[in-house]
């Protein structure tokens, strides 16, 4: 009888490891995902790899100083450099990361949205411009085209951007380029 009680006792203690075991690697495996929000023009054709604009929800940044602690928490809680920081006409940051430290980012529920950094580009032709007879100026026979191409490239135009927002730089970086980095 001590016998069969010691292997009973044996067999359920096996079992009990094995459950408690078995349990544990369910719930681990049972962990949720980082959740993950949408990306405002990412993967696009002009879209510049790794860099981001996020912005917050006014209500997060509401009380005085609250913008730059929310930039520290959230660039060191999800790896993103800031290479910029935003503090007048929008309140957030722009900032170096992957894309799925951005997905997860936008998740988080003190950030309006974040957005992939975008490439501009002008050129010397307009399509569809508005009726103001422009498509007639630049060519003479019909049928239009629906484009106005500009006869002169500006080449002789300098841009001065007076900015009254110290916080929000604009800078020419050369004679007939403008460099806008917009907040």
């Amino acid at each position: 009888m001590t016998e069969t009680r010691a292997l009973v006792t044996r067999l359920l203690r096996g079992l009990s490891v094995t459950a408690v075991a078995s349990l544990a690697v369910a719930a681990l495996g049972a962990l949720p995902a980082a959740a993950e929000g949408v990306v405002r023009n990412a993967g696009s054709p002009d879209a510049i790899t790794d860099s981001y604009i996020v912005v917050y929800r006014d209500a997060a940044v509401a009380k005085p100083g609250a913008t730059d602690e929310l930039t520290k928490r959230l660039a060191a809680k999800h790896s993103a450099r800031i290479t910029y920081r935003y503090g007048s006409a929008l309140r957030g940051f722009a900032a170096t990361m992957s894309k799925t430290q951005a997905a997860r980012l936008a998740a988080d529920p003190a950030v309006d949205y974040v957005s992939q950094n975008q490439q501009i580009s002008i050129t010397g032709t307009q399509s569809n411009p508005p009726s103001w007879g422009l498509d007639r100026i630049d060519q003479r026979n019909r049928p239009l085209d629906n484009s106005y191409t500009f006869q002169n490239t500006a080449s002789n135009v300098h841009v001065y951007v007076i900015d009254r927002h110290p916080d929000q730089p604009r800078r020419l970086r050369r004679p007939g380029h403008l460099e806008l980095q917009l907040g």
